[in-house]
């Protein structure tokens, strides 16, 4: 019995070690996540709001996706998919808009120019990039090959 309590701790300790030596990315309500580390998301009735990654330089595709007030009426508004580039190590991430959107004026406004800001709860980020993800030819978007 001793044996098998002396497993159950060392497998304890070693989950937990485990545990410690990632990065937790939390991502605004407002956005959402297309490709995470070159895997496409998909579609799922419940939104991806924490994403687990390894540490180092980890890669995400992530849009705005909200509905937005015009002319007394609510549409849905999908912003240009940004390209989030970061290093981290043995972090809690937030990925979030730099402006609050409500109306479709301040929808197009952050079209002209997408920026997400990304911000550090606890550990370290090395340094972080982000670009539009341009469409590339064809009637639906494939975000891996673009």
């Amino acid at each position: 019995m001793r044996v098998l309590g002396s497993i159950l701790s060392v497998g304890a300790l070693m989950a937990s070690c485990n545990a410690i030596a990632q990065v937790e990315v939390r991502l605004h309500r407002d956005v959402a996540p297309l490709v995470i580390q070159d895997k496409e998301v998909g579609f799922s009735l419940k939104k991806k709001d924490t994403i687990l990654l390894p540490n180092g330089t980890s890669q995400l595709v992530v849009r705005i996706e909200k509905l937005v007030e015009h002319l007394g009426e609510r549409e849905k508004f999908n912003s240009k998919p940004v390209v989030v580039t970061f290093d981290a190590q043995d972090s809690v991430v937030n990925i979030e808009p730099i402006k609050s959107i409500s109306q479709r004026s301040q929808a197009e406004e952050f079209d002209k120019n997408p920026k997400f800001q990304i911000s550090v709860v606890s550990g370290k980020l090395e340094e972080n990039t982000q670009g539009v993800l341009n469409a590339s030819n064809g009637l639906t978007r494939d975000y891996l090959k673009e």
